[in-house]
């Protein structure tokens, strides 16, 4: 992901900063929910496999 974002930042600074700016924080923005939704996801799990590993 670091990756997508150093390239996503390379191409707003070189091409058209007043279009591509709005378009960097919305990916931005993208990743961040993305991998934030994968974090509850994980944490749901974790707490089901506790809770069957006690059963």
């Amino acid at each position: 992901t670091s990756m997508i974002q150093s390239f996503a930042v390379y191409f707003a600074f070189t091409w058209h900063p007043l279009i591509s700016i709005p378009v960097l924080l919305v990916i931005f923005a993208g990743v961040w929910y993305f991998f934030d939704g994968i974090k509850h996801v994980n944490a749901a799990m974790d707490a089901q496999n506790e809770k069957s590993a006690q059963a």
